[in-house]
Parts: structure tokens; sequence; C-alpha cells
């Protein structure tokens, strides 16, 4: 499945707020299965739009919750070490 670049804008914006895959394929008018496959192939130009979007979106959140945490919110502390403690793993298995 081919997208315009304009499309593919639309996918990392979309992906951002957290919609599904099947729901931006609706959004976008295409057929759902295809976009759905192809967004499952590691590498494609779709499946970077999304995993960018969608990493965008968590980056705006995680912002977010360290302005709480900074500001002395205990449960915004709490998050933050859990997610420092995720990304220490992630870390081992992206390197293994």
């Amino acid at each position: 499945m081919n997208l315009t670049d304009e499309q593919l804008k639309e996918v990392e914006s979309l992906a951002e707020l957290f919609f599904s895959p099947g729901d931006i394929a609706i959004i976008l008018e295409v057929d759902q299965e295809c976009f759905i496959r192809a967004i499952a192939t590691q590498y494609s130009e779709i499946y970077k739009a999304y995993n960018k979007g969608q990493l965008l979106g968590e980056s705006k959140i995680r912002k977010s919750v360290m302005e709480l945490a900074e500001n002395g919110s205990s449960p915004a502390q709490t998050l933050m070490l859990q997610l420092k403690k995720e990304s220490e793993h992630r870390k081992i298995i992206d390197n293994a």
C-alpha cells in the first residue's frame, strides 16, 4: 500500500492522538486490511509514520508527567521512576 506524503503525515498526526490503525484507515478512507498489514510490516513508510506518531504522543504525556513530578506530585514521581526502569529494561533488550 502506498500513501502520499500528506497521508503519511496524517497517519503520524492521528497516531499521536492514539487512534487505532483501523480507525486511521477509516479516517483516511483506505482499505483497513491493507492498512493494518502495512503497519505490521516493519520498515514500511506507514509503519514508521504510525510508530513515530505514537512515540510523539507518548513523549508529550511524559513531558507533562515530568513537569508534575518536578512540581512535587508524588504519583507523577512514582510514574517517572517506573518509566525509567522500563526504559532500562528495553535498552537491555535492544542491545541483545
